[in-house]
């Protein structure tokens, strides 16, 4: 109870404060003036659907009332447990509308207007005028034309204006507004007199304070046109500048800076122009280094287009002399048979002449020759003694050394078609060089001198192939030198590796040479 009286007390707007419990039973009441309130208001047990309703939307608005003479609505609210917002109760209170009423008299709109809020069924909840409030009807006190507009308010015709004959015998103009969270309707009226009066008093203001607007205006643009004025044709001219340049440069002319919008547009604009001058000269410089980037992409492509194409055509090479391989390796075996076949009739026709001699000559004369073995030049008369003409014999010996040349082209080109697999051995270099220069048979005037690396050099290599090579090297190099000359053999060590080198004296490769001397069958050899 204590707690209801302190809420009266701090709330003079409540009449009446009523606790009912969680099945809508009336527990306890407490009215602020005993007697104001109508006993018959107060219900004992709440009606279910004002309970559901609270529930639902947390309040019920119940019905208009009449305490200590003015009108006072009903709230339903919920009283909720605190530690899990249940409803354990109702709380009814009846709140006054005078409080509404002293809110409406505040506002003047003229002398003969009236402000008003009406429910649907018509009865006054609150109005400017006092006495129309404490009226013992609430219809009677509202002009019945007026009620009955007010009574065809609805959710689809919410607003309404218009002219009204009241039954006082006023001409009044009317504005009805149908609340959105109540069902009451706000409403405004006044004399047609008066408002047209306050609507030309109003235009004349309107129109007084248009001129005092327009002369303002003038007053300003002359005084300030300048000052503004001024600044943008700077802008302007700043603006051109920077487009003119392509937005390389910054303006030269100096920006007005005042202090207002247009000095803070002035700073901005020549901040935005330093960045966009910075941003493209950057971008110049990148499309610069693009273009050198282009242009060597464009070269290193070129460059790579190059090398595949020779590559290719290497490749195309290696292919052609894989079947000129393959083709030489049968082609050699098939001229080896007739080759073969000649070389023993030569050595038949040998025979026989040699045959022929022994008749003629004394039982001491020279056995016949093997096949392929030189036949050994007479002198003129014992060659006529012997009755062989001396040209038979010559064109014999030609074509014993055409055989052994044949041989040897036959056996290069089945050596070149052989895929022979490299047989690597642990020898000694200088060991090894001794031995194949020992074999060689050294022109006339052709010396050759040895620069060896101090101590042996072990290595390891296919010993029948770097014999061919150094026999190869130095059989071009005595060709190189056909008045004589001087061919030097040297080696060194380079890290983990040895280094054999063979230079000669000669007259050395011509340039457009070198690049063919890796080249299968090439020679510039006359034979």
């Amino acid at each position: 109870s204590s707690i209801v009286h302190r809420i009266l007390q701090s709330h003079p707007m409540i009449a009446e404060l009523d606790i009912y419990d969680g099945q809508g039973k009336w527990l306890f009441g407490m009215e602020r003036t005993p007697g104001s309130v109508p006993a018959q208001a107060r219900e004992d047990q709440l009606m279910s659907y004002i309970q559901d309703t609270v529930r639902q939307f947390g309040r019920f608005q119940g019905n208009i009332l009449r305490v200590g003479g003015y009108p006072a609505v009903e709230l339903f609210l919920p009283i909720r447990r605190q530690q899990d917002r249940q409803v354990a109760g109702y709380l009814r209170a009846i709140v006054s509308l005078l409080a509404l009423s002293e809110s409406l008299a505040d506002i003047k709109i003229g002398k003969s207007s009236e402000l008003f809020i009406v429910d649907t069924k018509g009865r006054l909840i609150a109005h400017s005028g006092y006495k129309k409030i404490f009226a013992a009807d609430s219809k009677v006190a509202l002009d019945p034309v007026l009620v009955e507009r007010a009574g065809k308010m609805s959710s689809a015709y919410q607003v309404w204006t218009g002219r009204l004959d009241l039954l006082d015998k006023r001409d009044v103009i009317a504005g009805l507004y149908l609340l959105d969270d109540q069902p009451w309707v706000a409403g405004s009226l006044q004399e047609r007199w008066e408002a047209f009066v306050v609507m030309v008093e109003m235009r004349q203001k309107l129109v007084e304070v248009f001129l005092v607007v327009i002369i303002v205006v003038v007053l300003a643009s002359f005084l300030f046109a300048g000052r503004i004025i001024q600044p943008v044709r700077s802008l302007t001219r700043a603006v051109r500048q920077v487009v003119a340049a392509d937005f390389a440069r910054p303006p030269t002319e100096p920006l007005p800076k005042p202090n207002n919008e247009i000095g803070e547009l002035s700073r901005a604009f020549e901040t935005m122009t330093k960045v966009l001058a910075n941003r493209t000269q950057e971008l110049f410089r990148v499309q610069d280094e693009l273009k050198l980037f282009n242009t060597e992409l464009e070269a290193r492509v070129e460059a790579r287009t190059k090398e595949l194409r020779a590559t290719q055509d290497e490749m195309i090479k290696q292919e052609r002399l894989a079947a000129i391989g393959q083709m030489a390796s049968v082609v050699g075996h098939e001229l080896r048979n007739p080759l073969s076949v000649i070389n023993n009739s030569i050595y038949v026709i040998k025979t026989r002449l040699s045959a022929g001699d022994a008749a003629a000559a004394s039982p001491g004369a020279p056995p016949v020759p093997a096949p392929g073995a030189p036949v050994a030049s007479k002198p003129d008369g014992a060659e006529r003694a012997s009755g062989i003409d001396p040209k038979v014999i010559r064109h014999v010996v030609i074509i014993e050394g055409e055989l052994q040349i044949a041989n040897q082209i036959i056996s290069e080109i089945l050596t070149f078609a052989r895929t022979r697999e490299i047989q690597l051995r642990d020898m000694e270099l200088h060991g090894f060089l001794e031995e194949v220069v020992g074999r060689l048979q050294l022109p006339e005037k052709v010396v050759i001198a040895k620069r060896y690396a101090a101590g042996p050099i072990p290595i390891r290599a296919d010993p029948d192939e770097l014999r061919q090579v150094v026999r190869n090297l130095i059989s071009n190099a005595f060709d190189a030198m056909p008045n004589g000359g001087g061919v030097t053999v040297s080696t060194s060590i380079n890290k983990n590796y040895a280094v054999m080198t063979i230079a000669d004296t000669g007259m050395g490769i011509a340039p457009e040479v070198v690049a063919k001397i890796f080249t299968p069958f090439f020679t510039t050899k006359s034979k």
